[in-house]
């Protein structure tokens, strides 16, 4: 089996580049053993989610074929990611990374195919092959940053992303857990093992500190969730007993969550654990999605000195909610393309939680935006990545949430 070389490193970037090259060897590794049916895969099926016109979520159910060597690439490794990555920045080197689904999956074709062919001319060094080509594409980039895409806020070792609508229900469907699409709950996500751990003798991942610190987070700045959520193989083993997360369902999902099992804390692949999985199929952990309610997290968390009466926020009985449905604020936007100028003005003018926000201090210069970004001719597919429009949307819907929600007190002992 696989026998990785101990990662020695001048530098945090140089570890971090190193250990997603060694992985993106088992993974390759990984679906060769799938794909001479060595092992048996790790599912019979998946969900493929993807978004529609209007931003609504579609789940479509996809047989695990190992005969389908284009699907054993896309499901259990990320190293057409990483090719797309590097084929943008080498293509437009000041641009933002960042595709459409079809733009990813014309440059991911191009890859698939040399793949492909790297493994029908020498079965023997396909891998080692693949892998030089994408060295050769990313020491053209060694100057350029690749932007991290995931947005979220930071306590501590632990980083957290808010969900609610239709992300909150596909996570919690088919679970015990009552909700509805305006709930709101914090899902944790673990900042990278090396990027913790360099230049460290030791690091604990779900230390007190971090969870105090995120419990302070919440009582500050999140008092409208309704707990916290999240999904990791570590949720598999006695540490989510320990730190008061209810066990809710083991899953499949080939993201860090699941890959994190097989490197250390020190940044280092675990060979055993990696050979265990390429011999059997089968992984030491499952993913576990875990979930621990707000008002419990404060009691075993927050400071004692922050204990006693504390402001969280809950739903706001009295809000409109049926003239916000029927505004369908994201639903029209998908229209942003289509719509002509005096279109996104009608828009404007007869939307009144837009028209309520304008009238706001933090809003009064949105409307003027709308119309800036539309004479610009700024496509939708680039508004995401606009900075004035995400400075809008993140107005927005902080005025939205303050309508929505309401104060309540709360005694945590």
């Amino acid at each position: 089996m696989e026998n990785f070389k101990k990662i020695e490193s001048k530098t945090l970037e140089e570890h971090k580049n190193e250990l997603e090259r060694q992985f993106h060897i088992f993974k390759l590794s990984y679906i060769e053993r799938l794909y001479d049916k060595k092992i048996p895969p790790l599912e019979e099926s998946f969900i493929d989610i993807k978004y529609g016109e209007n931003d609504e979520i579609i789940e479509k159910e996809i047989k695990i074929n190992t005969d389908d060597f284009n699907m054993l690439l896309g499901r259990y490794t990320d190293i057409l990611r990483s090719f797309v990555i590097a084929h943008k920045k080498i293509e437009n080197p000041d641009s933002r990374v960042g595709w459409t689904d079809e733009e990813y999956d014309a440059i991911s074709k191009i890859y698939i195919e040399k793949i492909k062919e790297f493994y029908r001319v020498d079965k023997t060094k396909w891998i080692e092959n693949t892998m030089l080509l994408l060295d050769e594409m990313n020491n053209k980039l060694k100057n350029e940053k690749i932007e991290n895409l995931l947005d979220d806020d930071r306590s501590g070792l632990i980083s957290t992303e808010i969900i609610t609508d239709q992300r909150l229900e596909n996570i919690l469907k088919n679970t015990n857990i009552p909700f509805n699409k305006y709930d709101k709950y914090l899902e944790l996500h673990l900042r990278p093992l090396v990027e913790l751990q360099y230049g460290k003798s030791e690091v604990n991942i779900f230390s007190e500190d971090s969870l105090k610190q995120l419990a302070l987070d919440i009582v500050d700045k999140y008092g409208e969730v309704k707990g916290i959520i999240g999904q990791s193989w570590i949720l598999d083993t006695p540490i989510a007993e320990r730190i008061g997360f209810k066990q809710l369902k083991k899953t499949i999902s080939m993201t860090p969550s699941f890959w994190g099992q097989f490197q250390d804390a020190k940044g280092q692949l675990v060979k055993e654990r990696i050979n265990k999985l390429l011999e059997t199929g089968k992984p030491p952990y499952m993913v576990v999605m875990g979930i621990i309610d707000v008002i419990d997290f404060l009691k075993k968390y927050l400071p004692n000195e922050r204990k006693g009466e504390v402001i969280l926020k809950e739903k706001n009985e009295d809000f409109d909610y049926k003239s916000f449905n029927d505004t369908n604020i994201k639903g029209n936007l998908m229209r942003w393309d289509d719509m002509s100028l005096s279109e996104v003005e009608n828009y404007i003018e007869s939307n009144k939680f837009l028209k309520m926000f304008f009238e706001t201090e933090e809003g009064k210069n949105s409307k003027d935006l709308f119309i800036k970004l539309k004479k610009e001719n700024i496509k939708l597919e680039n508004l995401r990545s606009n900075q004035e429009w995400q400075d809008y949307a993140q107005k927005f819907n902080k005025f939205i949430d303050s309508l929505m929600f309401k104060e309540k007190k709360v005694f945590i002992e």
